[in-house]
């Protein structure tokens, strides 16, 4: 009866053990398929000109004392 209880024991342990095995397999899978550096590309305006054709653009959230719609509150 003992030996029939450490057999059940050491099975429950290994299939546990394989299953962890699979999710570490699987979540590095998925991070090898992940795309590389040179794919990533910001898309945040990186100059003035772009940021003032973005929709919603206020200048004076961004304090641009150039653009002709901004309103100086003093």
């Amino acid at each position: 009866m003992v030996k029939l209880a450490v057999l059940g024991v050491l099975l429950y342990s290994a299939f546990w053990l394989a299953l962890l095995l699979v999710c570490v397999v699987a979540v590095g899978w998925a991070a090898n398929q992940s795309h590389s550096d040179e794919e990533f590309h910001l898309q945040f305006p990186t100059t003035l000109e772009e940021l003032r054709e973005t929709p919603g653009y206020d200048p004076n959230l961004y304090n641009d004392t150039s653009h002709e719609m901004y309103k100086d509150d003093d």
